[in-house]
């Protein structure tokens, strides 16, 4: 759309004679940013690899399907699993809620496949590796986590594809997300919350979330020639660690979109100028802020040039 040299922005400048602003679809961008954030951090893109396995898994067969779904039917309120877009990562908040929302009934329903003699060695194996998997307290913590992110991104990408939404509206809307997000990333007792949550539902089904981190993340020693000294070596503990983790995928978030916005409203500042509200004495509606404005757009007569405006 905004290459160097046949992209639709370029062409359709040369047609109108006249440089035409390029606008991403903002909520396009939101998805893009998304997918960035999600690779910020391991346990994160595991997690999204994992439930996609697991759609896969159960979808592949119309028997797995057919049995989880049984077992679904029964449970008021369950949800059945969703499909991950590959183009639209917002769309994963409803693959995220439908899992967190049926956990249980998968576990149950993959234990028994690993168990009956009804299924091949191959299908018993994957069954018990994606339980092992969704059992782990990465994954349990992570879910728990990106269940709130993807749904404010999910909220915002459909606010951001209404007909009737102006590019004013759309910047208040993505400026309050933005706010929404920095003020998770800034709560650290709302992080320690999600953790202690984490812990607890372990517990419940009977997972050992201290063992089970031990053995999935270890300490990186600075080694004894450099430095022999242990009061020196950097802190590691659970709770720090996924900390850690979260604040790099609000972080990556939180600055593209901050940076994508800033370079939105600067493309089309003189619009921002006079129509966003109110006015006071540093945003007044101008005859500098209205010539900057008829400049975005291509002269339609000579009647509309820029000089023929007064107040």
């Amino acid at each position: 759309m905004s290459g160097q040299f046949h992209a639709a922005q370029k062409e359709l400048s040369k047609l109108a004679n006249h440089h035409i602003p390029y606008i991403p679809c903002q909520a396009h961008r939101i998805n893009t940013f998304l997918e960035h954030c999600c690779n910020a951090s391991v346990i994160i893109l595991n997690l999204i690899g994992n439930l996609e396995s697991l759609y896969v898994f159960f979808n592949a067969s119309t028997k797995r399907y057919g049995i989880l779904s049984k077992k679904l039917f029964e449970i008021e309120g369950s949800l059945q699993l969703c499909n991950l877009s590959k183009t639209r990562w917002t769309a994963r908040a409803e693959s995220v809620k439908a899992v967190w929302t049926s956990f249980e009934i998968i576990l149950e329903t993959l234990q028994e496949i690993s168990s009956s003699n009804l299924y091949d060695r191959k299908t018993k194996s994957q069954s018990l590796a994606l339980f092992k998997k969704i059992t782990s307290f990465d994954f349990i913590v992570s879910i728990m986590f990106m269940k709130n992110v993807l749904y404010k991104l999910k909220v915002l990408t459909e606010k951001l594809e209404a007909k009737e939404l102006n590019i004013i509206d759309a910047s208040n809307l993505i400026e309050g997300t933005i706010k929404s997000l920095e003020n998770i990333n800034k709560d650290y007792d709302g992080l320690e919350t999600i953790i202690d949550a984490a812990l607890i539902f372990s517990r419940k089904i009977d997972l050992d979330p201290i063992a089970d981190f031990n053995k999935q993340h270890h300490k990186r020693l600075i080694p004894k020639k450099i430095d022999s000294n242990p009061m020196t070596q950097s802190d590691f503990s659970l709770k720090l660690f996924y900390r850690k983790e979260f604040k790099q995928v609000l972080d990556t978030l939180i600055n593209l979109t901050t940076e994508h916005l800033k370079i939105t409203i600067e493309t089309l500042k003189p619009l921002f100028n006079i129509f966003k509200m109110p006015f006071d004495n540093n945003n007044t509606c101008s005859l500098e802020n209205v010539a900057g404005a008829v400049k975005l757009f291509s002269e339609m007569t000579n009647s509309a040039k820029i000089h023929d405006i007064d107040e």
